[in-house]
């Protein structure tokens, strides 16, 4: 299996669908995407993520979790991965396409829904994922576009304008 092009977004089964990514260690970086989650696939789907150690941006669990995956509204978490996570205060609905945004300054995860502030959380962590891959995908169930991963925050004006430009799957 591979990710499905649709319209210009990347398709993801929930399965085994990924995209990888050379490894982005940071402790300074912001994340943006347009993002459209289906019910199902993994029980906490992945956005972009790495082995134990590095960093990842996902759905936690929400309002429903089956043994066949997630449904229903999610909060976007980030987390350390395999050893704490962070989340939103939004929950994202599954059917609709949504921006979403985290920046991370080393001490704080600050999420954006829709180019608008959500939340800022204390967030003191070093990632070291080992020189690993980062991957897209893998566990969502959905559609992503205009995926960007910057070495540096973005401004909440910045965001704001990304959240502006509309999917090309839409």
């Amino acid at each position: 299996n591979g990710v499905a092009a649709v319209n210009g977004c990347m398709n993801f089964d929930g399965v085994d669908d990924l995209v990888l990514v050379p490894n982005f260690d940071r402790q300074l970086f912001s994340f943006s995407a347009w993002i459209n989650k289906e019910d199902g696939g993994f029980i906490t789907p992945a956005l972009i993520s790495s082995n134990n150690q590095g960093w990842g941006l996902g759905f936690g669990t929400g309002q429903g979790t089956t043994a066949n995956g997630v449904s229903g509204p999610q909060p976007l978490l980030f987390t350390h991965t395999a050893v704490d996570y962070v989340n939103s205060t939004q929950y994202i609905a599954p059917g609709t396409f949504r921006h979403v945004a985290v920046t991370y300054n080393g001490s704080t995860a600050t999420f954006y829904i829709d180019g608008v502030l959500d939340s800022s959380k204390s967030y003191a962590r070093i990632f070291n994922s080992q020189g690993a891959n980062y991957g897209l995908g893998g566990s969502l169930k959905g559609k992503m576009d205009d995926v960007r991963i910057y070495d540096r925050i973005l401004t909440a004006a910045e965001i704001g304008q990304l959240s502006q430009i509309a999917p090309s799957c839409a």
